[in-house]
């Protein structure tokens, strides 16, 4: 039976994307921690689209979905459990962002083709240090991906 499911999930065509955009996501605040200390990580978000829905991947696995309106698309996140030494907790997070992609032109400053804010709420937590409800707050921006 094993060997009949992992040949199913084996066959599985790749993902394939209507649109890419590399950001980069940026730690502008956050009332969870003292620790000033800012966030900064990049990554490829890989789009399909289903009409105006949005599914948004990070790495073939589906990060978040959303609603895409002319240039504007608003998203958020399952959530997802962070396990450390001293405990853990529950965060998801709601995005908004004006995008450019092939062919559309939206009012974004030059060289940029993705810019929006991500906030990430803690919905459950059993930290010491990290409350329910805190948030980091966080900036987007990137370029489309032509290929």
């Amino acid at each position: 039976m094993f060997f009949f499911v992992g040949i199913i999930f084996a066959c599985r065509p790749p993902l394939e994307f209507d649109a890419s955009w590399s950001v980069t996501v940026t730690g502008v605040d956050t009332n969870c921690t003292e620790d000033a200390t800012g966030y900064l990580n990049s990554y490829r978000y890989d789009i399909a689209y289903e009409g105006t829905r949005a599914k948004i991947y990070i790495d073939n696995a589906m990060f978040a979905t959303g609603d895409l309106r002319g240039c504007s698309l608003n998203y958020s996140s399952a959530s997802y459990l962070e396990d450390t030494a001293e405990g853990s907790f529950s965060w998801e997070i709601a995005g908004d962002a004006d995008v450019e992609g092939q062919g559309n032109s939206c009012d974004l400053p030059e060289g940029m083709d993705w810019q929006g804010t991500e906030t990430l709420t803690v919905i459950e937590s059993d930290h010491p240090t990290v409350e329910v409800g805190c948030t980091y707050n966080m900036s987007v921006e990137g370029t489309f991906n032509v290929e």
